[in-house]
């Protein structure tokens, strides 16, 4: 009878053990909604206020909703062994990004606000970088030559450069919270595939 019990205590404290993780992973996606997604939303009314900026506005959701779905396939797999997985990973996010450059000259008299926006987004790449947290910093610190410049327009477009600023530093406390030292996976996860 022992035996059977100690068996099953054992089972027991791994399926706790697992759902302890399930749960870490869980609250990765939950912090970056709770924390990032809200932000953007913020950042999305400053653009329909000065208006004209929808093309630029849809890429932008686009590349925080290809980041979301890479954070939340970390969260779910281990990491991979293969480089190539990992650049896999992080393709959809670095498309989104490649096209907010390409939009560069359909904007016209809003092209400083885009030039801003790219280069902001670059943040997007800290899982490509050694220290993500100095690359969002320094990256954050790099746009204030367009912000200042799309600022001086006038209240709604110095709206529009505060409330970037305020959604590449939730993305950076994020990323200091969770992945700090490089794109975190679950150790206990099934490989990525």
């Amino acid at each position: 009878g022992g035996r059977a019990g100690g068996a099953a205590n054992g089972v027991g404290s791994v399926d706790m053990e697992a759902e302890a993780l399930r749960f870490q992973a869980k609250a990765v996606t939950e912090e970056y909604d709770e924390t990032v997604l809200p932000r953007l939303a913020a950042w999305k009314e400053s653009a329909r206020a000065i208006g004209d900026l929808e093309p630029l506005e849809a890429a932008v959701d686009q590349a925080f909703a290809a980041q979301r779905k890479m954070l939340t396939t970390s969260s779910k797999f281990s990491r991979p062994q293969n480089p190539d997985a990992l650049q896999r990973l992080f393709q959809e996010t670095q498309g989104c990004l490649e096209k907010l450059v390409e939009m560069e000259d359909d904007l016209g008299p809003l092209q400083s606000h885009h030039k801003l926006v790219s280069n902001g987004l670059g943040a997007l790449s800290w899982v490509s970088v050694e220290f993500p947290v100095t690359f969002i910093s320094e990256t954050l610190g790099s746009i204030n030559v367009f912000g200042t410049k799309v600022a001086k327009q006038g209240e709604a477009h110095e709206a529009f450069v505060t409330s970037l600023k305020l959604l590449l530093r939730a993305l950076l406390e994020y990323v200091k919270k969770y992945h700090s030292e490089g794109l975190r996976f679950n150790p206990a996860g099934k490989p990525l595939p």
